[in-house]
């Protein structure tokens, strides 16, 4: 699968938990996370500060992260590795 499907994927899985793997863009390491969209629980309703789709990234709450206040992260679609999304593993063809 490309990076583009993959991330497709991952949009269309709202409440569910998953896992995936991807290089961070700052420091080129590979970054393994559990994490789930949808959540607003711990949000203040400012919204975004920028469009991550416009920067290619994809706004998830990490479910590994001790406060849950600060357990929002991005996924970097470009440097997407693979993902588990239920019982289906994808991985980036290169």
């Amino acid at each position: 699968m490309t990076q583009e499907q993959i991330a497709e994927r991952i949009m269309q899985c709202d409440t569910e938990f998953f896992s995936v793997a991807f290089i961070k863009r700052g420091n080129g390491e590979l970054r393994h996370m559990n994490c789930r969209r949808g959540v607003s629980k711990y949000t203040t309703g400012a919204g975004e500060k920028y469009d991550p789709t416009e920067k290619h990234l994809i706004r998830v709450w990490d479910r590994n992260v001790s406060d849950p206040n600060k357990a929002y992260r991005s996924i970097n679609i470009d440097g997407l590795v693979e993902a588990r999304i239920g019982k289906n593993q994808y991985v980036v063809k290169r």
